[in-house]
Formats: structure tokens, sequence, C-alpha cells
């Protein structure tokens, strides 16, 4: 399999060990024309979104650009910045993954355990300026803003109470 799909699987599989541990699901978008790989749903809780569908979520891994201390810096596609800042009815954010370069370091496993490597961060481009730029538009996710189970339940939190992220 190509490194680009791996990373891209291996993305899915990531955010979606997080959902699971939040008590939410994903829904996978089969083709990503509005940068959107997948959705966090929310079913059946009383404190469910009242009118959107759920979290639409662009994904990047990298293993190139890694964290510096105000956070990752990932040159995001001028098309995808277009699409996710964006105010739509449905929020999006932007989850980078950021892995070890060799692919058989992204995991580790035993009897008693399951790990995954190393960390992913998110941010919502909604209102960002426009663009002058033509290929690429870098992106600074501040290390604050890991992905985590905590973070997805505060994300969805505000999403439960209409507000965005």
């Amino acid at each position: 399999m190509p490194l680009t799909q791996q990373q891209e699987q291996f993305s899915i599989a990531y955010v979606h060990s997080i959902a699971s541990a939040a008590g939410y699901g994903i829904e996978e978008v089969r083709v990503d024309i509005d940068s959107i790989d997948l959705t966090i749903t929310q079913y059946g809780q009383d404190n469910a979104y009242p009118l959107i569908e759920g979290l639409r979520v662009q994904l990047k891994c990298t293993y190139a650009y890694k964290p510096r201390s105000d956070g990752i810096h990932f040159p995001l596609k001028v098309k995808n910045y277009n699409d996710l800042r964006r105010d739509c009815l449905n929020p999006r954010i932007l989850i980078v993954l950021y892995t070890p370069e060799e692919v058989g370091n992204w995991l580790e496993h035993s009897d008693n355990y399951l790990s995954l490597y190393h960390c992913a961060y998110w941010k919502s481009l909604r209102g960002m300026p426009p663009t002058k730029n033509s290929d690429n538009v870098t992106i600074t996710i501040p290390k604050s803003q890991q992905f985590t189970v905590d973070a997805l339940l505060q994300i969805m939190d505000l999403l439960a109470q209409g507000r965005r992220p």
C-alpha cells in the first residue's frame, strides 16, 4: 500500500479510537470533494446537538512537520483551507496527526496495551481570512489543542449548546 494511503488509514483509525472512547461514532466520506474525510456522529444522547448532522473532519498525517514550541506548523492546500474556513451549518475542523517517520513505529502493542504514536492536533479554520497564496497556507495549531478524548468531549459539548469550536 502506498505511504499516503497508509497515512490516511492510520489517521482514520486514530480518530476512530478517540471518538469511540468518547462515546461517538464516525462515518467515512466516500468521495472527498469538500475537504471532508469523515464525520464524528452523536446519536441518542440527551445532550446531543440539535441542528447539525455531526462534526466534519479533514484529516492530515505527517512525519515531516514536527511540533515546535508554539505548535505544529502544517502546509495546507489552498483548496482545503478555503473549504474549511467557510461558515457552514455543520462545523468543520482540521486534524493533523504527527507520526514517526518509520511506519513500523506508528504503533506498539502487547497483551496489555495498544499505543498509537505520536499525537494529533485539531483546529477550526472557520472565519479565517482569505489568502492570496496559490498553493499552500501554513496553519499553526497550538500544542494545547491536542485531539484527545477530553478535547472531543468539549468540542461536542459546545455543539450541543449551539456554539462552534
